[in-house]
């Protein structure tokens, strides 16, 4: 993984840039709150098992952030301790 990681608010649009997120744990879900707009979202971080490409998803849900796929390939890796659900319709 890179160590400059940016996440951006998936409410407001604000980038958060590198504040030490390259210690936050891979392949888990966090839950942030947003400087500006104050909006609390999930984020993952991970490397994508299949084509090694990094990856930072910020979404509103944490069900979102589950079911998160590699920007690069496509690729569904799994969260550790995960176990998938289908979303409700």
């Amino acid at each position: 993984m890179s160590d400059c990681i940016s996440i951006v608010c998936p409410s407001c649009g604000a980038d958060h840039g590198d504040d030490g997120w390259e210690v936050l744990q891979e392949n888990e879900v966090h839950r942030m709150k947003c400087e500006v707009c104050r909006a609390e979202f999930f984020v993952s971080i991970f490397e994508c098992e299949r084509c090694v490409a990094d990856n930072v998803i910020s979404a509103l849900s944490d069900h979102e952030v589950k079911n998160r796929t590699c920007r690069a390939c496509g690729h569904r890796p799994e969260i550790e301790g995960e176990d998938y659900e289908e979303p409700c319709l």
